[in-house]
């Protein structure tokens, strides 16, 4: 059987797929802040995952922070303290297609507070584990060399310590001059 010629021809024209855009996420929610100094407070935000979210986009203040297109449900801010900032996301597609911004949440960043030393000792020789426990400082008695004149004071903040030799009063504890444990207090810095 003979094949027959082919009809005339016929224009379909099918439209360009455009995927819809992510729902818009929650509000964001504030994981931590920490204030670093009078200038600088780090603030960590993470909101709830969008299905189908390639990015988010974080607004501060209805600006966008450029950088902040991110994959993941949380960033890391650095805000000045003692002002009050409004958070929120938009979820986006790699396409560019977005959703719309989602609502804000407020973030009040603390004003930065200058840690304070413990107050001087009120007694000379002073007791060395009241003193600077009371501080918030650790006191290791006897110290690192095992010998009961000796205490390692140490700043659990920062690490840092420092040994000290004293002589063992009648009351069994351990004791330094007062100038001394004033200039221990002030190297190893506040330990609360």
């Amino acid at each position: 059987m003979p094949c027959s010629q082919p009809g005339p021809a016929v224009s379909v024209n099918v439209p360009q797929y455009v995927a819809p855009a992510p729902p818009t996420p929650g509000a964001p929610r504030v994981v931590s802040i920490a204030v670093q100094d009078e200038n600088t407070a780090y603030v960590t935000i993470e909101w709830s995952a969008v299905p189908g979210a390639d990015l988010y986009r974080v607004y501060v203040n209805g600006s966008y922070v450029p950088g902040s297109s991110i994959g993941v449900p949380r960033i890391m801010l650095t805000l000045r303290p003692g002002r009050t900032y409004s958070v929120a996301v938009q979820a986006c597609r790699l396409d560019g297609n977005c959703s719309s911004v989602g609502p804000s949440t407020t973030v009040d960043v603390p004003v930065y507070t200058q840690p304070q030393l413990c107050p001087d000792p009120t007694t000379d020789p002073t007791p060395v584990r009241n003193y600077f426990e009371g501080c918030g400082c650790v006191v290791q008695w006897p110290g690192a060399s095992g010998d009961p004149n000796t205490a390692t004071i140490i700043n659990p903040k920062t690490g840092m310590r420092y040994e000290v030799v004293g002589s063992v009063g009648s009351d069994g504890r351990l004791y330094i001059p007062k100038a001394l444990a004033i200039f221990i207090r002030d190297f190893l810095g506040p330990c609360r």
